[in-house]
């Protein structure tokens, strides 16, 4: 995830349960009903200047925005890095 914005306690910063990547199970099957979005005892808000990339396992690592209580947008852009599976085209592009 790269930090267009600074991530701060009151933008929206992201959070993570170290450890999440272990557990077999959903998190959602974790938690009570309806707590999903709330806060977790365990949660570590990810804090980082405006320009920082932060790395991570999105696929198992447990992760989610919080609430931005500030009056700007927190901007980030997230990239994914996956296993192809559909062949790849050799051939030159075509405009």
């Amino acid at each position: 995830m790269w930090c267009i914005s600074a991530f701060t306690p009151d933008n929206g910063p992201l959070r993570v349960i170290p450890g999440s990547h272990r557990v077999a199970q959903d998190p959602v099957d974790t938690l009570p009903l309806g707590c999903e979005m709330g806060p977790h005892p365990a949660e570590v808000k990810i804090l980082a200047p405006a320009g920082s990339v932060i790395l991570f396992n999105g696929a198992d690592l447990w992760h989610s925005g919080t609430f931005n209580y500030s009056q700007a947008p927190r901007l980030a852009v997230t990239a994914a890095l996956l296993r192809g599976r559909a062949s790849v085209d050799d051939s030159p592009a075509r405009l």
